[in-house]
Parts: C-alpha cells; structure tokens; sequence
C-alpha cells in the first residue's frame, strides 16, 4: 500500500488515507483510509499511529533519539520524546543494565 509500484520506494502520496485500497478475496474492493483499516480489524487505527509504532519501535532498537527526531522531522527533542512508548522488554533491559554496572564496581 505504501510503496510506489513503479520505484519500490515508499512516496508520500500512497500514504494519504485516500490511497488506502485493497481487493477482498470475492473481488470486492476496500478503499479509503477507514474502510481499509476496519476490514484489517484495526478500526479506528490513524495513519498519525505508524508514526508513534516506528518512533517507539526505533527508540526501543536503540537508535538514538537525536537520529529518531531527525527521521521524524522534529525540531525539538520534546516533541520525539513525546511519541515514545515504553516496551516491557526496554524496562527489562534497563533493570538488567544496571545490574551488570553494580556487578562490575559501579555505584
């Protein structure tokens, strides 16, 4: 749905909620943003939404929150910051980071 079929390249026009169109298994076309996503089973699912999974996602891959800003086209780290969501698996790293810090001499 969101890469050109001409490039292979994700544009920003096939991201627009019009674009949003698929062909059910009886031939039946889905189009727009809200049909598409309800017959996904996501009814209610923003466009805005990708943006907050991708942002969580590459903080909780480490990236950095400078390069993750950057990607998203922030001024302000703030903003970033704001898209964050915390994963138990982040949590469960942090815990275990400073466990090994203490095992090695740290505070």
């Amino acid at each position: 749905m969101f890469r050109s079929e001409r490039t292979g390249y994700v544009i920003r026009g096939n991201v627009l909620k019009s674009k949003a169109k698929a062909t059910k298994g009886n031939g039946e076309t889905v189009q727009g943003w809200t049909a598409f996503v309800a017959w996904l089973g996501f009814a209610g699912f923003r466009v805005h939404d990708l943006r907050a999974t991708a942002a969580t996602n590459m903080l909780a891959a480490g990236v950095p929150p400078h390069v993750v800003r950057d990607i998203l086209g922030h001024e302000d780290i703030k903003v970033t910051n704001g898209y964050a969501r915390p994963h138990d698996d982040a949590f469960t790293r942090a815990v275990e980071s400073l466990a090994a810090y203490s095992q090695r001499g740290g505070v």
